[in-house]
């Protein structure tokens, strides 16, 4: 699965934005039973949710903006290695399960999701 996400989590340059970093389609779909096995929906959301909970515990990743949507989640930044940086670690947590219901426990405890994650 983690080649998987190597793949589809792709860090690309915006016109208008720096950076983006783009979780969608068939990355949503492979990480699917992960999330639904830690008892998360796995939407755009849950991803932004957990995202968001990674940049609050990474202090040094920070001008970050989160967009999410039902079907995707995206990540905006003037710094493309800050994106990498993010995508590494979503890439690492979303592949293993037990990393991704650690992490999604956290992450509820500390009051991220709202419900999606």
């Amino acid at each position: 699965m983690k080649d998987a996400f190597m793949r589809e989590l792709i860090v690309e340059s915006d016109a208008t934005r720096g950076y983006v970093l783009g979780v969608r389609g068939a990355a949503l779909l492979a990480a699917f039973p992960a999330f639904e096995a830690a008892g998360s929906y796995g939407n755009g959301p849950a991803w932004a949710a957990l995202a968001e909970y990674l940049l609050a515990t990474s202090p040094t990743l920070t001008g970050v903006h989160l967009d999410d949507q039902s079907d995707a989640f995206l990540a905006y930044a003037n710094e493309e290695a800050t994106l990498q940086k993010l995508r590494a670690q979503l890439i690492d947590t979303v592949s293993n399960d037990s990393k991704l219901r650690a992490a999604v426990a956290a992450a509820r405890e500390r009051g991220f999701g709202e419900g999606d994650l």
